[in-house]
Formats: structure tokens, sequence, C-alpha cells
């Protein structure tokens, strides 16, 4: 069976469908580039400097399998910077290589675990955001910009991409992957089936669902009319099944394309520069939260596995710190 390779310095190679390393059992004769790794298939293109910078550390500093080998471990965890999540989770990576090599190194010696509680202390792991943004801001923008039939193809994609996501809380990597061939229209709702490889897709959990309503309360911001003068636009010009096209190319675009485009929005609607495009999760979330939508349909409709997710990564508060302020020095009025 032929073999594609997919990415420089023969990473990895591609066979039915499935990426992988090079694999070999003779650790005495083995390099970075034949490990087997299991993870990720797009790990080698996202993460390029990472992965050389482990190769550096096991090959030229000698790494042998053997467990007078920790302090070259160590040397490789420190070596990432501060960061105690990053070396954490590169430790959960190696521990599961080093497995599969029958190596005798312990990666939850006292040794390492020491230098993991190290960069804990040195940078103990905080979340990205302790408050969110308000919606209404984004969709009042969306609201006022002109009429869909005047708009140019590019405030077109960029406020129907905003409404989805805002709809859907997905990820903007779910996004880039719905297909009009999987579209299923349905009266006043319209259905993704989302057959690509997700973050969270695994064996035997269902492919991701993505449903489009219809909101008639206002037609400029209903998703369906949006979505049905997009389809209606790029019909004849475009060159890619994929739901979202280049404004440019009319090729598919890449999930960084989509957060670039959402990031355009949220700029424009005088949005604080620190939120990534992966905010609109938990801002249109913790806004449901706060209307009272149960939050079964949350998890639901984001894809959450559990209420933990939610509360502690996607759930935030719009916080105003000047009414506390004016309300204490209003006193002395």
């Amino acid at each position: 069976m032929s073999r594609q390779i997919l990415c420089r310095d023969n990473f990895r190679f591609k066979q039915n469908g499935v990426s992988m390393f090079k694999f070999s059992r003779e650790f005495a004769d083995i390099s970075f580039d034949q490990m087997l790794i299991c993870s990720h298939p797009d790990l080698i293109d996202t993460e390029p400097d990472r992965l050389c910078r482990l190769r550096t550390a096991f090959t030229d500093q000698g790494f042998s399998g053997r467990a007078t080998d920790e302090a070259v471990i160590c040397d490789y965890l420190v070596s990432l910077g501060r960061s105690y999540s990053v070396a954490n989770t590169h430790r959960s990576m190696l521990s599961q290589t080093l497995e599969l090599l029958n190596c005798n190194v312990c990666l939850n010696s006292k040794r390492i675990s020491r230098v993991i509680k190290g960069l804990f202390n040195e940078n103990p792991p905080m979340p990205r955001y302790v408050e969110t943004w308000d919606v209404s801001k984004v969709l009042i923008y969306l609201k006022n910009l002109p009429c869909i039939e005047t708009l140019s193809l590019r405030d077109l994609s960029l406020k129907l991409v905003c409404l989805i996501a805002l709809t859907t809380a997905q990820r903007c990597q779910t996004l880039a992957a719905l297909d009009v061939d999987s579209m299923s229209w349905s009266g006043d709702t319209c259905t993704f089936y989302v057959k690509a490889l997700l973050k969270t897709s695994k064996p035997g959990k269902s492919s991701t669902v993505v449903k489009l309503y219809r909101y008639e309360k206002d037609v400029t911001l209903d998703v369906l009319t949006v979505l049905k003068q997009y389809l209606s636009v790029t019909r004849k010009r475009r060159k890619s099944r994929k739901l979202f096209i280049s404004y440019k190319t009319f090729d598919e675009v890449s999930p960084s394309t989509i957060s670039r485009w959402v990031k355009e929005v949220l700029s424009a609607a005088g949005i604080d520069p620190i939120f990534k495009a992966h905010s609109t999760r938990g801002a249109a979330s913790s806004q449901a939260f706060r209307a009272g939508v149960p939050l079964r349909d949350i998890l639901k409709t984001a894809n959450w596995a559990s209420a933990r997710t939610f509360a502690t990564f996607y759930q935030r508060d719009v916080s105003d710190g000047s009414v506390f302020a004016n309300s204490v020095l209003q006193t002395a009025a």
C-alpha cells in the first residue's frame, strides 16, 4: 500500500488516513524521527518547534532510555519555558511515548515531580480570561451593517461566521470543517454533519452535529437568512465544497482564517483586543446561561462532555467594576 509523505524531514507518513511516526523497538539505534506518538494528526504541523527541541534533547544529549536519563527529561521540561501546563502536558506525552519504547524512565519520579512542582510555584497556571465581553456589542455592530444584499463578500463572510460562532458556540476548527454537501434543511432549521476529524473526535463518539435555527424577531440577525444569501453569492464562484471560502481565491479557508475573521469583527465592535476568537464560545454560552437556558442544552450545543468544563474554563461574567465604585462614592452625596 502506498504511503504519502505529509511533511518535511519524513516526520510522519499517512496510511489509511492514520498519521504516525516511524517506529522501532531497538532503542539503541532509535532517533526521534522513528518514534510512534499516538496523538492528533495536526501535532507536527502545529508545534514543529517543540518537537524539534524534543528531538534535539533525545539525540544530542545521548538519551538511552535508562533510569539514569531523568536529568535529560528534566532539562527538556525546563527548556520548554516557565509554563507549568506546557511542561505537564509534555510529561504526559513522554510517559505514553516511552512506555511504547519499553524505557525504564519513570516520569513520576521524585526528581521530575519536583521540577514540575517548581515550575508550578514559579508560574502558577491562570485562566486566560477572568471575565468575558458583552455579546450585545457585537450583535449591535452586526445589526447595523448594511443590508446583506449590498454587502461585499468579505463583510458577508465575516457576518455569517460570527453569527454561527455566537449561535452555536463552536470552535473555529469546527466552523472551517462545515461542508455544503453535509448540509440538510428542514423547515426553519439547517443541520451540518461534520465528518472531519476534530479536537474532540475519538473512537466510539458520534460525529459533531451543528444546527442553525431561524430567528424571526430580527431578520438582520437571522443566521439562516445570511446563510442563504452567502450560498447564493458564492454558488458560481466557489472552488471548494466547504461552507466558508476565501473572498479572494474562492477556495476553502483554514481555522486560522476563520479565527482572523472573528477577531476582525470583535475589533470593529469595540471588544478589548485581549480576547481571542475562541472567546466567542465562553461569551455566547455565558450569555445563554445568564438568560436561563438549561445547562443541559448549553453543554449539548457547545459539545462539552461535562458541566465542570463549562464552569471551569468558559463560564464568566461581564464585569463592570465602576458599578461598585460608583455605588460606594454616591454615599457622600
